[in-house]
């Protein structure tokens, strides 16, 4: 089957489309990527325009240019899959556009990746959307700010990665776990937003309005092993820890880390191990200026190690403690 023979089954398949199923629905397959084809067809853009921009993919669905094995640039045009996607989410209101990139450039040999969104406030779904893209060296938009509302392993393993062009919008946010873990070439993450505690069905089609956006029985989101393996991160900029219930390893082996910005961090549910970071004691406390003061609550221990605690005054220990935050 052509490629075009393939466009024109999963647009029937689409719009014949029942979801439900252990995997997603009848066919887990279309329920991703196809849908650029599917409402990019709807918005009267012509099938060779559409498979253009889609450059000679394959396959089409799910991981679009998974493996694909070209090493080259690539601009990819988002359309926005649907409209009024949610009912119940405090952050973006009532009604949001959205798109599912899930693996979509996973393990793929490219090296530079653009993302032109048609529509700058669309959400994008991102799990694992780069892992493992080990030729890749930058990814940019023609967004300043990249609004996404799922991330964990979306850059895990780019290990040549250098450049994200863009501030990543987390509102929203179940899971950042795993996300730019093993980027040894990256320096620098920009962030805006807070994670919050949410649940989204993998079964729940996009068609669907989801009645049970929110899971009331998980009050804390995870960054586990979100920067681990980072060693040439130098600055992670506005990283709200407020809803973060899970931070293991969250920093481990960030050795080159000289910046770790807290901003609109309203109050911290865990421990955090900083100890193979390269904080010194300009950049721990100007760490702490950027975290909440605590005192009245749970203190909670921030793991520096015996080689950093060394170089803080014991002025600069009680203003830690001060604030809530005892340190090892």
């Amino acid at each position: 089957m052509g490629l075009i023979e393939k466009l024109e089954e999963i647009k029937t398949k689409l719009e014949n489309y029942n979801p439900g199923g252990s995997s997603g629905g009848d066919d887990w397959e279309i329920t991703y990527p196809a849908y650029l084809f599917y409402y990019g067809l709807r918005s009267g853009e012509t099938k060779t325009e559409l498979l253009k921009k889609m450059k000679n993919c394959k396959p089409i669905y799910y991981n679009t240019f998974g493996y694909y094995t070209t090493e080259e640039d690539i601009e990819v045009d988002i359309n926005y899959m649907i409209e009024n996607h949610y009912t119940k989410n405090d952050y973006y209101g009532d009604k949001y556009k959205y798109a599912i990139l899930q693996n979509m450039f996973s393990s793929s040999n490219l090296t530079n990746i653009t993302l032109n969104l048609k529509d700058k406030d669309t959400i994008l779904m991102l799990g694992n959307t780069f892992t493992s893209s080990k030729k890749l060296i930058s990814v940019n938009s023609n967004a300043d700010i990249i609004k996404t509302n799922y991330i964990p392993y979306i850059f895990k393993d780019c290990s040549l990665l250098e450049h994200i062009n863009f501030t990543i919008d987390v509102n929203g946010c179940l899971s950042a776990a795993n996300a730019f873990q093993n980027c040894a070439k990256l320096k620098e993450v920009i962030l805006t937003g807070r994670l919050i505690p949410t649940y989204i069905p993998y079964s729940t089609s996009p068609y669907k309005d989801l009645s049970n956006m929110y899971n009331t029985s998980t009050n804390y989101c995870t960054i586990a092993n979100m920067f681990n393996g980072c060693s040439s991160l130098e600055k992670i900029i506005g990283l709200d820890i407020t809803n973060i219930g899970n931070i293991t390893t969250a920093f481990s082996n960030c050795t080159s880390l000289k910046t770790l910005d807290f901003s609109g961090t309203e109050n911290v549910q865990v421990n955090i191990d900083l100890k193979t970071t390269g904080l010194d004691a300009t950049g721990l406390m100007n760490m702490l200026n950027t975290l909440p003061d605590i005192s009245n609550s749970t203190s909670r221990t921030l793991t520096i190690g015996s080689t950093k605690l060394a170089l803080l005054t014991d002025e600069q220990i009680a203003e830690f403690n001060m604030k809530g935050y005892s340190l090892a």
